[in-house]
């Protein structure tokens, strides 16, 4: 019985430990948006999205048969294609 026990709570260690990295690699991942917030943020409809994801001229990833956004690539995506003043975003 007392193996047992050691068994379970090493397990019980295991699993919190587990978790905790699932967390942590959750809390580093990027935050992935869908094309409804990326309209948005981009203030254009969503069928201009989607003809630029169609025609492969702004940075998107599939999970299946969904479309989402890196929210740190798209503000990147943002910054290069800047037109006019210059690349620096007036403070």
């Amino acid at each position: 019985m007392r193996n047992g026990k050691k068994e379970r709570r090493n397990h019980e260690l295991f699993s919190k430990g587990k978790k905790m990295m699932k967390k942590t690699q959750f809390e580093e991942r990027e935050k992935l948006i869908t094309i409804a917030q990326t309209s948005r943020i981009l203030n254009v409809k969503e069928s201009w999205v989607r003809s630029a994801v169609f025609k492969k001229t702004i940075p998107f990833i599939k999970i299946g048969h969904h479309v989402r956004f890196d929210e740190g690539e798209l503000m990147d995506w943002i910054g290069r294609n800047r037109k006019g003043l210059g690349k620096e975003i007036p403070s």
